[in-house]
């Protein structure tokens, strides 16, 4: 087979050699960069993109447009990057439905893990427990006890099917043996004001970023942060495991490109990523939004990637959630 060369075959071959050296020569970027957001705007997606638009621009020489394409669970706008031209113009500020939208939802038509690839994890955000003020509770075991006497009862807001607001509301579940019925939003700042609303919400599983402004206001009520330590944005809130409960969660955002993008693009990216989340001002912005920043390698994300996969997947599947 490889000793047989048709007339076109040689005629493309040639083509391809031609092309290549053009194709080497053209620097990267040598026009605007489009970040594709799965959320809707004002969430903590949005904040997380932010953090980097501007030092990675500033980097790279060229624009960082964000745009927001939320629906179907983050699939619309996961499918649009992982069909998009992999030249680097068209990255992914990925989250938790990378990893578990192939189980979530029938009939995908893509599949998300093997069409997108890792360049760095950015943003790391512990979630919150916050109640609406018509529970008569303020700490967690309170909380557990009026739970357990209301049951069927229970409702609970998040930021769509399969976010980290949803999963994390399942693995409370799971790690507490209280059932509650989950109430998907269209996004994060949806889920708020819903729960703000007394619509029947009396829960609701979210971030700093998000939830720090009705927080402060005293709209809801903050009960137990999932991380190892307090918030330094809210040093009162303990964390669950202070009040007697190893439950530990948070969501996260990394940067992701077509499969099939070439790696000294990848690198390219990942390396900006990686320079501007170093900087102090911006160290200090991600912590005052209630986060951790990131930065990691494109082998280093991508093996966070496969470890949260494997984790989050059995847990979709044991908690039978379907999108």
């Amino acid at each position: 087979m490889h000793g047989f060369v048709t007339r076109r075959g040689v005629m493309v071959a040639s083509a391809g050699l031609l092309a290549a050296p053009a194709l080497a020569q053209e620097r990267y970027p040598s026009r605007p960069i489009q970040v594709v957001v799965p959320f809707a705007p004002g969430g903590s997606g949005d904040a997380a993109t932010r953090l980097i638009q501007n030092g990675v621009s500033e980097l790279l020489g060229q624009p960082v447009i964000v745009v927001n394409r939320p629906g179907a669970g983050t699939n619309i706008g996961m499918q649009l990057v992982a069909r998009a031209r992999p030249d680097g113009y068209t990255l992914l500020m990925a989250a938790t439905g990378l990893t578990i939208n192939k189980v979530l939802f029938d009939n995908l038509g893509f599949d998300p893990m093997a069409e997108l690839t890792a360049i760095s994890n950015v943003f790391n955000s512990p979630i919150f427990l916050a109640i609406h003020p018509s529970v008569p509770a303020t700490t967690l075991p309170e909380l557990l006890a009026w739970m357990r006497a209301h049951p069927g009862e229970i409702n609970y807001g998040h930021s769509g099917v399969g976010s980290s607001s949803h999963i994390g509301g399942e693995l409370f579940k799971q790690v507490t043996g209280i059932d509650m019925q989950h109430v998907p939003f269209s996004g994060g700042g949806a889920a708020i004001a819903g729960a703000a609303s007394a619509s029947g919400l009396q829960l609701i599983f979210s971030n700093v970023v998000t939830l720090s402004g009705v927080l402060r206001a005293g709209v809801l009520r903050p009960i137990a942060i999932a991380a190892d330590a307090r918030s330094p944005q809210l040093p009162d809130v303990p964390t669950f495991v202070e009040q007697g409960v190893d439950f530990r969660f948070g969501s996260w955002f990394g940067l992701c490109a077509p499969v099939a993008t070439p790696r000294p693009i990848v690198d390219t990216v990942a390396e900006a990523v990686r320079t501007v989340l170093r900087r102090p001002a911006v160290i200090r912005l991600a912590q005052d939004q209630g986060g951790e920043p990131i930065g990691d390698s494109p082998e280093e994300f991508a093996a966070f990637l496969q470890s949260e996969a494997t984790r989050l997947q059995a847990l979709v599947r044991r908690a039978g959630i379907r999108g």
